[in-house]
């Protein structure tokens, strides 16, 4: 069950992680971009559009600790 912000007028993207891990999360310097970071290691930088909103892009996903694991 999600929190009621995600069904809000304020909840403008979302994108789904896995659980088990938390995250830092921050806009990226690219326009309509987040940046997402794992303290198990994961990055992942996702694109958003501001005007429809809904489910975010991902355009980059790195695991700094298991550089072998990609997807």
């Amino acid at each position: 069950v999600l929190p009621k912000y995600f069904s809000s007028e304020w909840s403008v993207a979302q994108f789904r992680l896995p659980e088990g891990s938390q995250y830092i999360v921050a806009f990226g310097h690219q326009k309509n971009t987040v940046v997402i970071l794992g303290l198990d290691g994961s990055f992942y930088r996702c694109k958003f559009d501001p005007a429809t909103g809904g489910e975010m892009t991902q355009l980059e996903y790195h695991n700094f600790l298991k550089p072998e694991e990609a997807f």
